[in-house]
């Protein structure tokens, strides 16, 4: 009778933690996405539990919250289910080790939030380039230890164009193809402010690249100047075209 009580009581608090969480869904017909996570019945601005992100291919990134702050692992997709990116939370901060893959899905970074430092970094050609870096009201144009970091992965920012571009009229009328590269600056905190045109095409691909690049969900990591974590510029290239018509 003793050990029936026990199990009772675990049963009703399991149940009664279960009922206090409840599912919302929340779409955004313009990105063509839907978020879908939990709530707390007693107070439903606060996320707790499982969230996802998710396109007409499904899933874009999955994690958790606990109590409105991300927690645990968080992961995002690009096509067909592969890894983009991973790492984890806890309260909310970024911790351990967290993994970025390529357009490839190869592995191109490994960035230990513990310690502060890169583990592992595959060289690319934009390593090669010059930054404008903003140190107070001092700008400088200068080569980086490393460019500003995507943590979410090529991968989904590949997914994310594709998904989400949409060719405006004038330029499938001209057929006007090329590539654009949309500029802004990432901040200590990882969050990308000052988008512009850094390189544009006429008949509306300029407009449209920077709208999409600025609907990209997602933290980056600071560039790296000798060894420092710095306030700069990154890009983002996005290519338009056209098969032979």
């Amino acid at each position: 009778m003793k050990y029936f009580l026990i199990l009772l009581c675990l049963l009703l608090a399991v149940c009664r933690l279960s009922a206090q969480t409840k599912k919302i869904t929340k779409a955004n017909p313009q990105l063509h996405t839907r978020e879908i996570y939990e709530v707390l019945e007693a107070d439903t601005s606060v996320k707790n539990g499982l969230y996802t992100l998710n396109d007409n291919y499904g899933i874009i990134t999955r994690g958790y919250y606990k109590n409105n702050l991300k927690d645990s692992v968080w992961t995002s997709y690009g096509f067909r289910g592969k890894i983009s990116g991973s790492g984890q939370y806890k309260n909310g901060k970024k911790v351990g080790v967290w993994e970025c893959y390529n357009y490839k899905y190869e592995l191109s970074d490994k960035y230990d939030f513990d310690k502060g430092i890169y583990i592992f970094h595959k060289d690319m050609p934009e390593d090669t380039l010059k930054y404008i870096v903003i140190n107070g009201t001092d700008t400088l144009k200068t080569k980086l230890d490393k460019p500003a970091l995507y943590l979410d992965g090529e991968g989904k920012l590949s997914r994310l164009f594709v998904t989400r571009v949409r060719y405006p009229a004038r330029a499938l009328e001209n057929n006007t193809q090329g590539k654009v590269i949309v500029a802004f600056i990432v901040d200590l905190d990882g969050r990308p402010t000052d988008y512009q045109v850094k390189v544009g095409i006429k008949d509306g691909l300029s407009e449209e690249a920077l709208k999409v690049i600025k609907s990209v969900e997602g933290d980056w990591l600071p560039a790296i100047l000798n060894n420092k974590p710095v306030i700069a510029e990154g890009t983002l290239p996005l290519s338009f075209t056209l098969a032979d018509r």
